[in-house]
C-alpha cells in the first residue's frame, strides 16, 4: 500500500509540475495543475492510519497486575522467642523456611503445613467459592487466604517460583505465542499493488507506441491517472473505519474491544468456553431454603442455634446466623464450644446440645437420618438439637439471569459451548445440567484450563474464553479471544482482549454479534473498494478513449478516488446493532 501511495502521489505531483513548467508537453485537456490531488491522497491515507492506530492492541498489563497482586508480607517465627512472629516480605522467604499463618493472613508463598487445622479460601486459584479444609501435610498455595485456624508450615519454594509466578509465566507464554492475524485489506493490497503498477506501465507503453502526435503526453497522462485512481485509500479506510464505528457502538453497550484484531477474531469464533463461579453463576452462595423437619423450632431453640452458628468461622455457618438474626433472644450461656474443621461446630446452650455442620458428621454422631435436603447443584447445612435433626439450610450459587438463554442462543448460532472450572465436579455438573451444557471440565487449575483451550484450538476451533478471576488470567490470554468481566479481577480485565462491563451473560452473545456485524461491514467495504478499482482502472488507462470514448484526467481520477473513500466512510457509519 505504501508503494502505491508513493507512486500515486509522486505521479500526481509530477503531472502538476509538468503542467506549470512545460505545459506544451501535455494535450490541452490535461493542462490543469491539480496540486491538491496528492494532498488529498496523503490526507486520506493518514486518516486511515490514525484511526487504525487508535484501534490497535495496547500492550497488555496482565503480568504487571499479577506481580503486584498478592505478594503480601508473611509471618515467620522468631528464632529463640517461642510464640513470637515477625512479619517479613514474601520475597524474603526461601525454600524450607518456617512460616506461621493466622486467620485473615494471605499466603505469600507455596507452603506445606506442619501443624494446625483450618479453612482456606483458594477461590483466586480454583474459582471454587467454598473454602477448603486443610491440615498437616497439605499444600497451601501463594495467594490463598486463611479463614480459620492458626497454621504452621514450611515453605516449599521461594516466591519467585510460586503458583503466582507460574501463572505469570503462563500469561507471558500465551501472549507470546498468539499468532498475529493477517488483515484482509493487507492481503488484497499485497496482490493489488503489482497489478496496478503493471497496468500503469502497460498503459504508458501502449499509448507511447500508438503513433499519435501526442503519444508521449497521453502515455504520461494515463499512467498518472491509473496510479491516482488506484490509490488504495478506500481499501486503507475500509477496515479501521468499520472497526472504529463497531467498537464505539459496542462500547456504548458495555462491550469494550481492546483492539480491532480481537473484533475480527471474535467474528470467527466457533466455540465459547466459560468459567463457572462468578461468570455463569453469581459467585456467592446464598440461603435459598430453610426446612424444619418435624415440629417447628421454638424461639429459644432458634436463639441457641444462632448463638452457636455465630461462633463458627465457616461462611455457611455465618449465613445461618444471619438468617436467624430477626429472632434475637436471650439464649443463656454457651459452653463447650468446639469447631471441627471439615465437619461443623457444636456447643451446649442452656443444657441443649447444638450441632451445626455436614450431614456425614451428624450421621457419624448417631443423629437419625433426616428427610429432605439440598437439590442438584446445591449445598446443605444440617442442624441438630439434642441428637435430633431440627433444621436444614440449603444454599446455592444461583445462575446469573439470562445464563440459560445465552447457552441456548449460542447453540442455535452454531457455536459450541463448554464449562471449564476449578469447582468440584458434582457442583459443576449440576450447574451444567441446569444450563443444558454437555461439555464440562471440573477441578481445573490454571494450567489445566489453558490445556483445554489449546486442545480445542488443535482441533481447528477458534475459541473465546469468558472468565472473571485471577485464576482465569492465563486461559484468557491463551484463548483466541479472552473476554473478562469488569466486575472480576484486575488480571482478568488485563489479560482479556474484550471486557464486558455488564455482568449480564447476554453481553457475550452481543459482543459476538457486534464482531460479526462489523466484520461483514469490513468485507462489504473492501468489496466495494475493489469493485471500484476494477471498473475505473481500465477507464483511467484509456480503454474507452482508445475506442473513441471519454478518458479520465488525473484531476478527475483524484476526485473519483476521494468519492470512493467517502462511500466507504458512509457505509461504516451505517453499521447497525445486530439482531
Amino acid at each position: 500500500m505504501d508503494a502505491l501511495v508513493t507512486l500515486g502521489t509522486g505521479a500526481a505531483l509530477l503531472h502538476a509540475s509538468v503542467v506549470v513548467l512545460a505545459p506544451s508537453w501535455l494535450p490541452p485537456d490535461a493542462r490543469e495543475a491539480a496540486f491538491e490531488t496528492p494532498g488529498w491522497v496523503l490526507a486520506l491515507v493518514l486518516l486511515g492510519r490514525m484511526l487504525e492506530g487508535r484501534a490497535r492492541h495496547r500492550a497488555t498489563r496482565a503480568v504487571q497486575v499479577l506481580e503486584r497482586g498478592h505478594l503480601d508480607r508473611v509471618g515467620r517465627p522468631v528464632a529463640g522467642r517461642p510464640g513470637d512472629t515477625e512479619r517479613v516480605p514474601a520475597t524474603w522467604i526461601a525454600a524450607g523456611d518456617a512460616l506461621r499463618m493466622e486467620p485473615g493472613d494471605r499466603v505469600g508463598v507455596d507452603a506445606r503445613l506442619t501443624s494446625g487445622k483450618g479453612w482456606i479460601d483458594e477461590s483466586w486459584l480454583t474459582g471454587e467459592s467454598t473454602p477448603r479444609e486443610v491440615g498437616p501435610g497439605d499444600l497451601v498455595r501463594a495467594g490463598s487466604r486463611i479463614l480459620e485456624g492458626t497454621l504452621d508450615a514450611t515453605s516449599e519454594r521461594p516466591a519467585t517460583e510460586s503458583s503466582l509466578a507460574r501463572i505469570a509465566s503462563l500469561v507471558e507464554e500465551a501472549l507470546r505465542i498468539r499468532p498475529p492475524v493477517q488483515r484482509l485489506a493487507d492481503a488484497i493490497v499485497a496482490r493489488f499493488v503489482p497489478v496496478v503498477i503493471a497496468i500503469a506501465l502497460a498503459s504508458a507503453i501502449a499509448w507511447g507506441i500508438s503513433g499519435r502526435p501526442d503519444a508521449l503526453s497521453l502515455a504520461l497522462t494515463h499512467a498518472v491517472s491509473v496510479l491516482v485512481v488506484a490509490c488504495p485509500c478506500a481499501l486503507g479506510l475500509a477496515t479501521p473505519l468499520a472497526i472504529m464505528v463497531g467498537t464505539g457502538r459496542a462500547a456504548a453497550e458495555g462491550i469494550c474491544f481492546r483492539d480491532g484484531e480481537a473484533l475480527e477474531i471474535l467474528a470467527k469464533v466457533d466455540h465459547v468456553a466459560f468459567d463457572k463461579t462468578g461468570t455463569l453463576t453469581c459467585g456467592s452462595p446464598r440461603l435459598v431454603n430453610w426446612e424444619e423437619p418435624g415440629s417447628p423450632l421454638t424461639d429459644t431453640e432458634r436463639a441457641a442455634i444462632r448463638l452457636v452458628a455465630s461462633a463458627g468461622q465457616h461462611p455457611l455457618s455465618r449465613a445461618v446466623a444471619n438468617h436467624l438474626s430477626l429472632d434475637l433472644r436471650e439464649a443463656g450461656p454457651m459452653e463447650a464450644l468446639e469447631a471441627l474443621p471439615g465437619r461443623g461446630v457444636q456447643a451446649r446452650v442452656d443444657g441443649r446440645h447444638i450441632r451445626i455442620g455436614a450431614l456425614g458428621w451428624l450421621l457419624d454422631e448417631g443423629v437419625p437420618s433426616p428427610s429432605g435436603g439440598p437439590g442438584e447443584g446445591q449445598q446443605g447445612v444440617w442442624i441438630a438439637v439434642d441428637g435430633q435433626f431440627r433444621a436444614i439450610a440449603t444454599f446455592e450459587d444461583p445462575l446469573r439471569d439470562g445464563a440459560v438463554a445465552l447457552i441456548d442462543r449460542l447453540g442455535r448460532a452454531g457455536i459450541g459451548v463448554s464449562m471449564v472450572t476449578g469447582d468440584r465436579p458434582e457442583g459443576a455438573r449440576g450447574v451444567a445440567r441446569l444450563l443444558g451444557m454437555d461439555q464440562v471440565r471440573a477441578g481445573c487449575l490454571p494450567g489445566d484450563k489453558v490445556a483445554w483451550v489449546r486442545g480445542l484450538q488443535a482441533r481447528g476451533h477458534r475459541v473465546a474464553f469468558v472468565g472473571d478471576g485471577v485464576n482465569d488470567g492465563p486461559v484468557l490470554a491463551a484463548a483466541d479471544v479472552g473476554m473478562g468481566l469488569a466486575s472480576g479481577s484486575d488480571l482478568a480485565r488485563a489479560a482479556g482482549r474484550v471486557t464486558l462491563v455488564s455482568d449480564d451473560p447476554a453481553a457475550v452473545s452481543r459482543a459476538i454479534g457486534w464482531a460479526r456485524a462489523t466484520y461483514m461491514n469490513i468485507r462489504f467495504n473492501l468489496g466495494w473498494a475493489s469493485l471500484y478499482n476494477v471498473l475505473l482502472i481500465p477507464v483511467a488507462a484509456g480503454a474507452l478513449e482508445w475506442m473513441g470514448g471519454p478518458g479520465l484526467a488525473p484531476t478527475l481520477s483524484g476526485a473519483a478516488m476521494a468519492l470512493s473513500s467517502l462511500t466507504v466512510a458512509w457505509s461504516a457509519s451505517r453499521l447497525k446493532r445486530p439482531a
